[in-house]
C-alpha cells in the first residue's frame, strides 16, 4: 500500500498524524519563506547597487540568522506540541536543531564580514 513519511523519516499511521505534519510543514515553511524573502530583497538590492558590502544587507543576514536559531527551537516544540493536540499516543522529542544553529553562526559571521567590508567600503569613498 502507500505509505507516507512524516519530516523526521517515520511513517505516518494515523490521520492525527496527518494533521501534526500538516501543521509544522504550515510552520515551518512560513519561517523559511520568510527567510527566502530576506535573502531575495538582500540580492535585488546587491544586483541594484555596485557595492554589496553595506549595512543593511549585513542587517539582512543578521535577521536570516536569527530566524534560523528561532526555526531550530519553533519547529520541534510546535511539532511536539500539535502532535500532542492530533496524535496524543504518538510522543515526540523537542530537541533542538543543531544544524540550523551551525548555520546560524554561519550566517552570522558572514554578517560581520559584510559590516567589515562596509566600513572599508565607507573609508575607501571618503579617501577618494
Amino acid at each position: 500500500g502507500l505509505s507516507i513519511y512524516s519530516s523526521t523519516g517515520i511513517i505516518v499511521e494515523s490521520i492525527g498524524e496527518v494533521k501534526a505534519e500538516m501543521c509544522t510543514i504550515i510552520v515551518s515553511g512560513l519561517l523559511i519563506g520568510s527567510m527566502f524573502l530576506k535573502a531575495f530583497t538582500m540580492f535585488r538590492s546587491i544586483s541594484k547597487d555596485v557595492a554589496p558590502f553595506s549595512k543593511p544587507n549585513a542587517k539582512k543576514l543578521k535577521s536570516i540568522a536569527a530566524v534560523l536559531i528561532v526555526y531550530s527551537i519553533v519547529v520541534p516544540v510546535a511539532r511536539a506540541g500539535f502532535y500532542k493536540s492530533f496524535a496524543p499516543d504518538i510522543s515526540m522529542n523537542t530537541s533542538i536543531d543543531a544544524s540550523f544553529v551551525v548555520l546560524a553562526l554561519i550566517f552570522s559571521f558572514i554578517a560581520l564580514l559584510f559590516d567589515y567590508g562596509a566600513e572599508l567600503q565607507r573609508e575607501s569613498d571618503e579617501l577618494l
